[in-house]
């Protein structure tokens, strides 16, 4: 009697230790989850793309935005300024704050937004007269293409009218990128359907570390014939702009 008594405490203890185990594996995989949030920049002038960070980072270094007949002064985020040390814990828009410039009737004010570069004084314009071309901003990781005015490339022998807004456009280096992007496929791998019933894409995320999304580039090949009992394969493949490629695969099940 002792001896079964002794056995079932054993068994209880394992079971009990089993339990703890999984717990333990079970936090530690939620812990190596990674979050992130979406950064939106409230502009008027141009478009600034979303930045997206893991949760509880610093947000980091911000492109200037420009508004002809303004200087920009800070982001904002609820009214209250930020700089690049502003922790981000959620999904966020910021929003510009400028000071107005004030000039004579003849006279223009044309602003450089350097998109992360070093800063470029504004340059003070006579009506008629032209821009004068700074030297090409640097920027680490990144090649310096031109100058665009509406997202078109700025002519500097074209005479100043107005106030102007010029913002460099950069070409990233991805001279080192040999790393595939992450392709991740939603939901499960393997789906089962009955027959006659249509399949609905759950959907794909593709990003890289030079590309950033590149979600649009995702190409899926193959097909689901719903009338015929049978395994389908679709096949998801994306390359980013250096040309490292990756490709995944869903299998659909249709059976009666």
């Amino acid at each position: 009697m002792k001896n079964k008594i002794l056995y079932i405490l054993i068994a209880i203890l394992a079971i009990i230790s089993i339990a703890a185990i999984c717990i333990h594996f079970k936090n530690e995989e939620k812990k190596n989850i990674k979050e992130y949030v979406t950064v939106k920049f409230e502009v008027e002038e141009e478009k600034i793309s979303d930045k997206k960070l893991e949760k509880g980072s610093k947000i980091g270094e911000l492109s200037k935005p420009t508004k002809p007949g303004y200087k920009f002064l800070y982001w904002t985020v609820n009214d209250k300024e930020i700089d690049e040390n502003y922790i981000v814990e959620e999904d966020v828009t910021l929003k510009p704050k400028f000071e107005e410039i004030k000039l004579s009737i003849d006279t223009y004010v044309v602003v450089f937004n350097t998109n992360g570069a070093a800063e470029i004084n504004n340059q003070i314009i006579n009506k008629g007269e032209k821009v004068v071309k700074p030297d090409d901003p640097v920027k680490k990781g990144y090649i310096f293409m031109y100058w665009t005015y509406n997202d078109i490339e700025y002519d500097f022998d074209t005479p100043v009218t107005k106030d102007l807004a010029l913002r460099a456009y950069f070409k990233l280096d991805n001279s080192n990128d040999k790393n595939a992007p992450n392709l991740k496929l939603k939901g499960d791998d393997k789906v089962t359907i009955k027959i006659g019933e249509e399949y609905k894409e759950l959907g794909y995320t593709a990003i890289d570390d030079y590309d950033g999304d590149i979600t649009s580039n995702v190409k899926v090949t193959g097909s689901v014939d719903n009338t015929k009992v049978g395994s389908y394969i679709l096949t998801y493949t994306v390359s980013d702009e250096k040309g490292n490629s990756i490709d995944k695969t869903r299998t659909i099940i249709v059976e009666e």
